[in-house]
């Protein structure tokens, strides 16, 4: 156990999902489901769930709704550093949170549509993507560093499997 702060409240136990889509992955699928493991072992302490917004608990909208609802009825509050507290007391509260999980689904929707459209331009421009390098060529170092601090490469031909590929067209 560990002690975090955020504001006036000290947290003991924290669960980081890097690299965890909260679009493609259901709940029950993903480490954020220890919070009710956590809280049904132990009911003598009070619970807090502090996410950074909303959509890193989940973007599908019914899942996400039913997670926050099954924690309000463990008497868990929930809270995200940018949207404040999740409440779902009444029938105003409960459709604006379902609304909420809707508009983050709705945004993961957008925002793939938004990395497929760059890609296939890219593509079309000649451009490697990423994803599985075809016969007849290799990656080969740019010499630059992406902004996630990777190697960046491109496409070069493979000499040897270049040469297949031409007899295979002839």
């Amino acid at each position: 156990r560990h002690n975090r702060q955020f504001g006036d409240w000290e947290f003991y136990t924290e669960i980081i999902e890097g690299g965890v889509s909260a679009y493609h992955k259901k709940i029950e699928d993903r480490q954020i489901q220890q919070v009710l493991e956590i809280v049904a072992g132990n009911r003598k302490e009070k619970f807090v769930l502090l996410a950074f917004y909303s959509d890193r608990i989940s973007r599908q909208d019914v899942n996400g709704f039913n997670f926050i609802d099954n924690l309000h009825r463990l008497d868990v509050e929930v809270w995200t550093v940018k949207e404040g507290q999740l409440k779902i007391d009444t029938e105003q509260d409960r459709l604006m949170l379902f609304i909420k999980f809707w508009g983050n689904n709705n945004e993961s929707r957008k925002t793939a549509d938004r990395v497929d459209a760059a890609r296939k331009m890219l593509t079309e421009q000649g451009i490697w993507t990423g994803g599985t390098v075809q016969y007849g060529y290799v990656l080969q170092p740019t010499g630059e560093i992406s902004k996630k601090g990777r190697v960046v490469n491109d496409l070069a031909k493979d000499p040897f499997e270049s040469m297949i590929v031409k007899e295979i067209y002839e």
